[in-house]
């Protein structure tokens, strides 16, 4: 029987954790006995309970010290630079597995919204990345041409329990400039979120915690097209691939 496996990760947020939502399956697999470090971080009580409650691999939270911990230290094994592996398969061949699973998982089964189904959903905000306007301007100007003429609802997100900062004003006054009859889609928590990327038909996002649900969600179903910002210039290849990219999103990479 394979020792106690104990997940931790210090940056916590909701893309941080589904890096190692496939290793849970995997360990156990192995015989293991999987669980949450009392340590690992998570920006808020939703990301833990969609990534790892809902998980059924997980067995419980116990203390670093009653087990093989796993997880912060992904890197110190990380493929050579000449395997340009995509970003999951690069969690699990650090932690001793071949790459399996292209995709982060949530156990979680989003419930289907009719009315949303011809919808083009916008969410240009996020907590760990927050740029300069000229990003998003540049954003705005390569995805409004792509669907002004789509024959679709476009719906932009705000939080009932998240105040954006300040400069999503500007970046969203910028997009009604561009975009006539945009309409607001209250989101109130993350599961309602989920409900929304599985019921959409185009969903366009930065390159944040979303970035991994939705491609977790999508899986490998046509819908939703997901097109997501990539902020950063001079990528190599490398990082084009496996830093927190996925095979079944689009990403449209920063000219600045």
């Amino acid at each position: 029987m394979c020792e106690k496996i104990i997940i931790c990760q210090p940056w916590g947020g909701l893309g941080d954790n589904l890096a190692f939502s496939t290793l849970p399956e995997l360990f156990h697999n192995k015989g293991c006995h999987v669980y949450i470090s009392e340590n690992n971080q998570v920006r808020n009580h939703e990301i833990f309970d969609l990534v790892w409650k809902q998980n059924p691999y997980i067995k419980g939270i116990i203390t670093d010290s009653e087990g093989m911990l796993v997880g912060s230290s992904m890197q110190d094994n990380w493929p050579p630079e000449n395997q340009n592996e995509y970003f999951m398969h690069r969690v699990e061949i650090a932690h001793g597995f071949t790459g399996t699973n292209f995709y982060p998982k949530i156990y979680y089964n989003p419930s289907y919204i009719p009315e949303l189904s011809n919808n083009i959903i916008i969410d240009l905000t996020g907590s760990s990345q927050v740029y300069k306007i000229e990003k998003y301007v540049e954003y705005i100007d390569f995805f409004v041409p792509l669907i002004e003429n789509k024959n679709k609802q476009i719906k932009v997100l705000y939080f009932e329990k998240i105040n954006p900062v300040k400069i999503f004003e500007e970046v969203y006054k910028y997009l009604e400039q561009k975009i006539k009859h945009i309409e607001y889609l209250k989101i109130n928590s993350l599961i309602h979120y989920c409900d929304v990327i599985k019921s959409c038909d185009t969903l366009i996002i930065v390159n944040s915690g979303i970035n991994s649900l939705s491609s977790a969600i999508k899986k490998d179903n046509i819908t939703p097209n997901i097109l997501c910002y990539n902020p950063w210039s001079h990528f190599t290849p490398q990082q084009l691939k496996g830093f927190y990219c996925y095979k079944n999103v689009e990403y449209f990479q920063s000219k600045i």
